[in-house]
């Protein structure tokens, strides 16, 4: 028979195996259930997103590859579920999707051109993308990289 311990968080009674191992405790596993874990851990990534950012591009940088390889396994198991938000968006927010397919549209096109650097920090190295600051002048962007882009949104939502 299996040894079970008693979660110190949820108060439920489980078998070793739904805890973290971890020698440093009684029984050499987590004295919280790998549930409750997981669930504080969300908690703590939604109330402290800057560290989730920091931490995300401290990985990013040390291993592009496997960053880039992570986020597509995520979405290839996650591909419905996806789709369907990105739906709601489109639903959401009509005039942000009229704005972005205009911009497509107008790359492809060749109406607008799309610079080699940011408009704010010059880098290069990243992606550059369309900033609408008003999304019912479709054409009328701020190129800026992934992370001045992603500073702009914080700041002015």
């Amino acid at each position: 028979m299996e040894q079970e311990k008693v979660c110190t968080k949820c108060g439920q009674s489980k078998p070793l195996g739904e805890f973290y191992v971890d020698p440093r405790y009684r029984f050499g596993v987590r004295s919280r259930c790998k549930v409750c874990l997981a669930a504080e851990n969300r908690d703590y990534d939604r109330r402290h997103p800057e560290v989730m950012r920091a931490s995300s591009m401290r990985y990013l940088q040390k291993d592009p590859d496997g960053f880039r390889e992570r986020a597509r396994q995520k979405y290839a198991a996650n591909v419905e579920a996806v789709r369907a938000k990105v739906r709601e968006r489109k639903l959401a927010e009509p005039e942000k999707w009229r704005a972005r397919n205009a911009v497509s549209n107008g790359l492809r096109d060749g109406r607008i051109l799309k610079p080699d650097e940011c408009s704010v920090c010059g880098r290069s190295d990243l992606r550059i993308e369309a900033h609408h600051e008003d999304y019912m002048r479709p054409l009328d962007v701020t190129w800026l990289c992934s992370a001045c882009h992603g500073e702009t949104w914080r700041r002015y939502g």
